[in-house]
């Protein structure tokens, strides 16, 4: 492709004087630029001129005394969203030219207040030329700072902010939350170094929280126990305040053998009752299969704290029965400690015959009366949850 000779803009724009830098908006209709044609005493001031239906040019228009000082106003840049950036050496400047941004009221019909961006954009030296890319995640300008190849250099300012992404783990095929799982987020700096994060999701809720680098996509890998279960992209969208969460929570191909897992409902334990025969509480085979569970989840979720409560049938007296359901609930409460698990994360209750399951009126419901049931003890904040 060949480029063709300049062509000047227009005679209107274009004088014997100087005009230093201009913008045009992308329908290509105003430009804003600076000259000293209209200066009394030759420093640049900010005008807009637009194009009419036909295609011409009209009459230039100074931005007026609210953006435009007795000092250099130049290199004027308007934003997607109406923001006009420009250079000048008066206002409130740090020193040589500052970046300035305003906004136009349409309603009063004037430019705001111009603001100085600070530091660490403006320095005490000249900060000219800033333009920002379309989305906001960064932008340049051309400054003198110390570490320069000489004069006034080109810099790109990042607007990118760090974000925090939190969520849970959950089981594909049935939603329950899995504690343990560590994520790691892999992910590219703009220069290309690797940058990574990570966490491992919590006993209690199968939660996770990073802060990562917003606008970049991670690979985040999904471990438990050295591991890998499974690696998935997720694209962190461009993060420009200080206040933005994320939410993502993962879902992986993850069986559950070992039936310890919480259910996406926080505290929602499956503890199956066990049960005794009359007059006993000595432990069933059967219900030591169950104990041991239970200590397996107990063990996976440091935090959880349950109440053991004995039941009777109501063959015997009523004080009776209180002592025997309390026997009940101290065997399981035994195991239990036996295995390892703190006698401070259980209590026991004895309920007797008061609360049977079902009417004492044949043998078979006798036997759903005669059970221990474990319950998960809420934390502060939490419903007490019936977990029968």
């Amino acid at each position: 492709m060949v480029a063709g000779a300049p062509k000047s803009i227009s005679d209107k724009v274009n004088t014997k004087d100087f005009e230093s830098d201009a913008y045009i908006t992308p329908d290509g209709n105003t430009l804003f630029y600076s000259t000293s044609h209209y200066s009394e005493n030759g420093d640049l001031d900010i005008y807009m001129i637009q194009r009419n239906k036909n295609g011409n040019w009209g009459n230039p228009k100074s931005l007026g005394k609210t953006i435009n000082t007795a000092f250099d106003d130049d290199s004027p840049y308007l934003a997607s969203d109406g923001t006009l950036f420009f250079a000048s050496r008066g206002h409130n400047s740090m020193g040589g030219y500052d970046i300035f941004s305003a906004k136009y009221d349409s309603v009063a019909r004037r430019w705001a207040r111009p603001v100085n961006l600070g530091s660490p954009i403006n320095t005490p030296d000249d900060d000219t030329y800033y333009r920002l890319a379309p989305d906001g995640s960064y932008a340049y300008l051309s400054s003198y700072r110390i570490g320069g190849y000489g004069e006034k250099d080109i810099y790109t300012i990042n607007y990118i902010k760090n974000t925090t992404v939190k969520g849970q783990v959950f089981t594909q095929a049935d939603s329950i939350a899995i504690p343990g799982v560590e994520l790691i987020f892999n992910g590219l700096q703009a220069d290309k170094r690797p940058i990574s994060y990570r966490d491992v999701t919590k006993t209690d809720s199968a939660s996770y929280s990073v802060t990562v680098l917003s606008g970049r996509n991670y690979q985040v890998q999904l471990s438990m126990d050295g591991r890998v279960i499974e690696t998935m992209d997720f694209e962190v969208p461009i993060v420009l305040n200080d206040t933005t969460d994320i939410t993502k929570n993962f879902y992986i191909n993850f069986v559950d053998s070992t039936g310890t897992l919480v259910k996406n409902v926080p505290g929602n334990f499956k503890m199956e009752n066990i049960y005794f025969q009359t007059d006993k509480y000595n432990l069933r085979p059967e219900s030591v299969q169950e104990l041991d569970r239970i200590a397996a989840i107990l063990k996976a979720n440091p935090t959880l704290n349950i109440s053991i409560e004995g039941h009777t049938d109501a063959r015997a007296s009523d004080s009776y029965n209180m002592t025997l359901g309390q026997n009940r609930a101290d065997a399981a409460f035994d195991y239990l400690v036996n295995k390892g698990i703190s006698p401070k994360r259980m209590v026991t209750v004895t309920y007797g015959e008061s609360r049977p399951a079902v009417p004492n009126t044949t043998s078979e419901n006798m036997q759903l009366n005669r059970r221990t049931m474990f319950k998960v003890l809420p934390r502060e904040g939490q419903n007490q949850q019936n977990n029968q």
